[in-house]
């Protein structure tokens, strides 16, 4: 598992933004060179997302990372949606009492996986929905997935 990137200042030029997004499929190869990865997980943006920028954004990170990993390498990355990684992991997602409690989703999820303990204490939230999204990706291609019910504790 491995995440990638680094933030861009609003005022970053074009060319900084396509710097970025060749780093971030650069580094996403390299690893899985590296551990020889045969399945590779990407979290795929919301179709149904509203309208900021930063979904175009994600939009063209991801095609961009998948293009560069089969130019690269020949293979394909299979995208999987994180509302269906995070109902694989927690099994429900309770959005009417998050809404109620006024608790943002994100903060439920990475509440819930640190509970499964230490090796989750250093994990920044990047890498927990590196985690969620690898783990989802278990279960669609048919591998043991984690599961565990959610809880508001």
């Amino acid at each position: 598992m491995t995440t990638a990137g680094h933030g861009l200042k609003q005022s970053a030029t074009p060319e900084d933004q396509v710097e970025r997004m060749s780093d971030i499929a650069d580094t996403i190869l390299t690893f899985c060179k590296k551990v020889q990865a045969r399945k590779i997980f990407i979290e795929d943006h919301a179709y149904g997302s509203q309208g900021t920028s930063n979904a175009s954004k994600i939009v063209e990170l991801t095609g961009y990372v998948k293009g560069y990993l089969w130019d690269s390498w020949g293979v394909v990355p299979n995208p999987i949606a994180s509302a269906s990684a995070r109902k694989t992991l927690l099994q429900h997602l309770p959005l009417g009492e998050l809404r109620k409690r006024k608790i943002p989703l994100k903060k439920y999820v990475v509440r819930n996986v640190r509970r499964l303990g230490a090796f989750t204490e250093f994990w920044s939230e990047d890498e927990i929905d590196a985690f969620v999204t690898a783990n989802g990706g278990y279960a669609r291609a048919g591998f043991t997935a984690m599961s565990f019910p959610g809880t508001f504790d």
